[in-house]
Formats: C-alpha cells, structure tokens, sequence
C-alpha cells in the first residue's frame, strides 16, 4: 500500500491493463447518468443519484483500485455491515438522550466485533471486561 500511497492509485489505473474493460463500463455508466441528468436535471428533493454520480467519477480511482491491487478488498463489508446493524437498531428501539450516546454504542459494536475476531468465546471475554475493578475517580 506504500507505494500506492507515494504514487497514488491513479498510477495503478493507468499503468496495468487487468480490469479495463470493467473500467470502460464504468465509464460509459457515469456518461449515462450525466447524459441523463443533463436531460433532466435533479429535483431539489431528490439529488441523491446526481451527487453519488459525481462523488463515483470523482473518486474513480479509488473505487476501482481493487482491479489492480489484490491487497485492496472489492468492497467495504465489513464497515457497510456494522453501520447497517447500528442504523437498524436505532430504529427500532434506540432512543438518545444525549449526542454522546450514539458515540458509546458505536464504540460498543467495534469493541465487540474485535472480540468476536480474536479465539475464544466472546461472552467470556465481554464478563472479563465487566469484571475488572473500575477506577476511583477524585
């Protein structure tokens, strides 16, 4: 990833030929939407599609970067997934009294998703966390 970091992914894309063809396709998608929005352009009420257009050429490099790189994942799962477990929660039973809360329960899910990567049982290690004696505050 250093040298990505030095040369940026831009270096990536122009200079390896796997994946070109799914680079071209992605270009022509953007093309679309652009030919579509300069047709019919967003509402102010629902510019969700324009903005991800332009953020998706904006940052093409970085979203196709895992065609040259096999370091990089194909996609970010693992973040999508805890933020969609949170933001479900949330609405279905999570009320904050506070703008620290939500702070708390996200700190919660990342500290049980490292326990759950570690061996062992994950209850264990979450009553060992309980169990230590807390500090006296003066």
């Amino acid at each position: 990833m250093r040298c990505f970091l030095r040369k940026g992914p831009e270096a990536a894309l122009r200079t390896d030929g796997r994946g070109s063809g799914n680079l071209r396709r992605y270009d022509k998608i953007l093309d679309k939407a652009q030919e579509e929005y300069e047709y019919e352009p967003p509402s102010a009420y629902y510019p969700e599609g324009y903005n991800l257009s332009l953020k998706l050429r904006k940052y093409k490099e970085n979203e196709m970067l895992f065609l040259h790189d096999k370091r990089v994942p194909a996609n970010n799962s693992l973040c999508e997934m805890l933020a969609r477990v949170f933001k479900r929660k949330q609405k279905q039973v999570m009320v904050f009294r506070s703008q620290e809360n939500p702070n708390y329960v996200c700190d919660g899910l990342s500290v049980v998703h490292l326990l759950r990567a570690k061996e062992g049982s994950t209850y264990q290690k979450i009553a060992d966390i309980f169990r230590r004696k807390k500090h006296r505050r003066m």
